[in-house]
């Protein structure tokens, strides 16, 4: 019998027109109980079922563009992706010495939108925003 978390992940797969493949299935399993983003090279290494970079990546791309996960810049040299959580919008604050990714929970969404749209001389419409912070942890300050 299947878990309820791998039926979650086959319908989502199923809504978005994708093959209900084993590799497409781990994947966005694994992502969906990642709690942190996480870049393609740990995907790589952490998953159960092995994929070949190419299939990985084709994959990853594939679900930011069906909007199923997002695509994390955090200065870094590598993309981060993390499940899209429809009902948990927040942003990241990332050590720049150790790595540390921490999830922020707070954003008035509206205001920020609203305020941009005002300070903007040729837009009308924001679909989406990205907003990270980066600084030093506790740990790392000492």
């Amino acid at each position: 019998m299947k878990s309820k978390e791998i039926l979650f992940c086959e319908e989502i797969l199923k809504e978005h027109g994708y093959r209900l493949t084993p590799g497409r299935i781990t994947l966005l399993a694994f992502l969906k109980k990642t709690k942190k983003p996480i870049n393609a090279g740990d995907i790589q290494k952490k998953l159960e079922y092995k994929m070949d970079k190419v299939t990985l990546y084709r994959a990853l791309e594939d679900f930011v563009t069906s909007k199923i996960i997002e695509k994390i810049n955090l200065q870094d040299t590598v993309s981060y992706y993390e499940f899209h959580h429809v009902d948990h919008h927040h942003h990241h604050i990332v050590c720049e010495k150790c790595g540390k990714i921490e999830d922020i929970e707070s954003c008035n969404r509206n205001n920020l939108q609203k305020e941009t749209l005002k300070q903007s001389r040729s837009f009308t419409v924001i679909n989406s925003h990205s907003l990270e912070f980066f600084g030093i942890c506790k740990i790392c300050n000492k």
